[in-house]
C-alpha cells in the first residue's frame, strides 16, 4: 500500500463518517449475536426453534466471513 492510503484509512477512522459507520457496525453485530444466543436458549426450551435457529446460525456465520474479508 502506498502512503497516501495508509493516511487516509488512519484520517477514515478518526472522521466522524467513519466513527458512525463503525459503530453502526457494532450495533449491528451486537444485535446478531444477542438473537443468536436467546434463539438457542428458547431452542434448547422448546426444541422445535432448532429449526429456526440453525439457518440464522448459518446466516450469521455467511455474515461474519463477509465482514472478515472486508
Amino acid at each position: 500500500m502506498t502512503d497516501d492510503f495508509k493516511e487516509y484509512l488512519r484520517d477514515y477512522k478518526k472522521s466522524p463518517e467513519g466513527n458512525k459507520r463503525q459503530s453502526e457496525r457494532e450495533k449491528s453485530r451486537s444485535n446478531l449475536l444477542l438473537i443468536l444466543f436467546f434463539g438457542f436458549i428458547l431452542s434448547v426450551i422448546f426444541p422445535a426453534l432448532f429449526l429456526l435457529w440453525i439457518p440464522f446460525l448459518m446466516f450469521i456465520l455467511i455474515y461474519s466471513a463477509r465482514e472478515w474479508m472486508g
